[in-house]
């Protein structure tokens, strides 16, 4: 249930943003948040404190964790503790960027490689995957030296294995059901 709602907050905040031409300033915003909720541990427990009394924590929200950032940052903060919903501010952070990665034609990609890829072999798996995908790409790559060789890379659901590892253990059954 809070993922939903979590769905909904993010979408009103992103549908506004985008149509008032703000979703970068929002974005820039949210990420400056995180970080004032990650380094003040005890405001971002005052935030979270369902016995908290709402008012401390709209003046916590208006002359610290939202101060400086864009109004509907901290118009939505407020809104979350006049509902009592406070629970869901990262959950709706994140549907925000998922929202406005999307809009910005970008998706993410997981990459796994036996080998570093960098330089010029990085760039050009990103170009492919880009040209494939018709999108912008953006890839976590991580290194598996247990694969042997080759990319097993995930796009959403779809898992797509060229490694070596995969080859060797189609092989492996192959000659098992042979024998």
């Amino acid at each position: 249930m809070s993922q939903v709602a979590a769905q909904r907050y993010a979408q009103a905040l992103f549908e506004l943003a985008r149509d008032r031409e703000v979703s970068d300033e929002v974005a820039e915003g949210l990420i400056e948040l995180h970080r004032r909720l990650t380094a003040d541990v005890a405001a971002r427990r005052l935030y979270l404190d369902q016995g908290a009394a709402p008012d401390a924590k709209k003046r916590l929200v208006d002359e610290k964790l939202a101060k400086g950032l864009h109004p509907f940052i901290g118009n939505v903060m407020k809104l979350l503790v006049d509902r009592g919903r406070e629970d869901i501010l990262g959950r709706m952070i994140l549907e925000f960027f998922e929202l406005k990665e999307a809009a910005d034609g970008i998706i993410h990609v997981a990459v796994e490689s036996a080998f570093p890829l960098e330089g010029e072999a990085r760039d050009e798996l990103l170009k492919r995957l880009s040209e494939a995908t018709g999108k912008k790409v953006e890839a976590d790559i991580v290194v598996k030296p247990d694969l042997l060789g080759g990319l097993r890379i995930t796009v959403g659901s779809t898992r797509i294995d060229g490694t070596i590892r995969r080859q060797y253990e189609e092989l492996e059954q192959k000659l098992k059901s042979v024998v």
